[in-house]
C-alpha cells in the first residue's frame, strides 16, 4: 500500500501516517541502506548529522541512510519536507516556501519569512471552512489552460503550541515527532485532493495595522525569488533559470502585500481581509 503526497504514490519501508493511502504502482520508492551510496550527476544528496543521509534520484527514488538511533518520526519529518522538495524539484515543479489554501475552487498562497504566520493563517482559513492544499512546501505546475496550479500536498499542518492554543485546536495535539515541539494538525476533512489554479499570493509582513495592497511588478518578482523553496540549494548555480521561472510565474498571478500586527488574536481578521480582497 502506498501513501499519496503531491499527487504521487509513495512506497516506503515503514508506514507514512501523514499521507492518505492509495493502491496501484508507486511513483516514488523510498529505500533504506546501511551505508551512504555514491551519488551521480543529477542526483541530489542532502545530509543532517543526527538524522541521516538522503540521495534523491530521477524524481522517483529516495535512498535513506539513517543516523544511529534516529526515530522514524524524525526521518519522516525530513523525508516529507526538504527531501521530498528535492524530488519535486527534479520533477520540474516550481516550489515556494509557503502555505496554500483553496477558496472557492481557487488556490491562494501565503508567503513569508519563518515565523511570519503562514501555517497559522492556513489553519485559520481551514477553520473558516476553506480547503487546505499544502503547508511549508507549495508546488506549482502549469495547468491545462496555461495557468499555474497548486498541487495538493498531504493533509497535515504543523503549528507551534501557542498557535494551536490561539485557534482553540486543543491542548492534546501530538507533536510532529519526538523532540520537536511543533504540533501535527490533521485536516483530512478539508483537504483538497485535486490541483487548483492559483490566482493570488499574499506576502505576510508585520505592520501597524491590517492592510492589503498590490505589489509592483519588481516587488512581486523579488518576493517570488526570495520565497522560492530551496533557492540557495536548487538554484545555487542556476540564477538565470531561477529568474526566468519567477518572471513566468509572476505573469500568471497577482501578488499582494498583507500587513498585519504580529498578534495571534488578529489572525481571524487577516482571514476576513483576504476573503474580502478576493471577492
Amino acid at each position: 500500500m502506498c501513501g499519496v503526497a503531491y499527487g504521487l504514490r509513495v512506497r516506503a519501508p515503514w508506514p507514512l501516517p501523514e499521507l492518505a493511502r492509495a493502491g496501484g504502482c508507486a511513483d516514488v520508492v523510498v529505500r533504506v541502506t546501511r551505508r551512504p551510496m555514491q551519488h551521480h550527476d543529477g542526483d541530489v544528496r542532502v545530509s543532517w548529522p543526527r538524522i541521516g543521509t538522503f540521495v534523491v534520484r530521477g524524481g522517483a527514488e529516495i535512498v535513506v541512510t539513517a543516523a544511529s538511533g534516529v526515530s522514524r518520526g524524525l526521518l519522516r519529518l525530513y523525508l516529507l519536507g526538504p527531501v521530498f522538495a528535492a524530488l519535486l524539484h527534479q520533477r520540474g515543479y516550481f516550489l515556494l516556501h509557503a502555505s496554500a489554501v483553496s477558496i472557492g475552487g481557487r488556490a491562494v498562497a501565503l508567503l513569508g519569512d519563518s515565523l511570519a504566520g503562514k501555517s497559522t493563517a492556513a489553519a485559520a482559513f481551514v477553520q473558516r471552512g476553506h480547503g487546505f492544499l499544502a503547508d511549508d512546501v507549495v508546488a506549482l505546475s502549469p495547468s491545462a489552460d496555461g495557468a499555474v496550479a497548486v498541487l495538493p500536498a498531504f493533509p497535515q499542518l504543523k503549528l507551534w503550541p501557542d498557535s494551536a492554543e490561539a485557534l482553540r485546536l486543543g491542548s492534546n495535539l501530538p507533536c510532529v515527532c519526538p523532540g520537536v515541539d511543533k504540533r501535527a494538525v490533521r485536516v483530512r476533512a478539508r483537504f483538497v485532493t485535486q490541483s487548483q489554479p492559483i490566482v493570488c499570493a499574499y506576502v505576510l509582513e508585520s505592520g501597524p495595522s491590517l492592510a492589503v495592497e498590490p505589489l509592483t511588478a519588481p516587488a512581486a518578482l523579488f518576493s517570488l525569488m526570495r520565497h522560492t523553496y530551496g533557492v540557495r540549494t536548487f538554484y545555487a548555480t542556476r540564477a538565470r533559470a531561477h529568474f526566468s521561472k519567477c518572471v513566468a510565474i509572476a505573469r500568471r498571478l497577482s501578488l499582494r502585500r498583507l500587513s498585519a500586527t504580529p498578534s495571534l488574536a488578529s489572525v481571524s481578521d487577516l482571514v476576513r481581509a483576504v476573503e474580502a480582497d478576493l471577492a
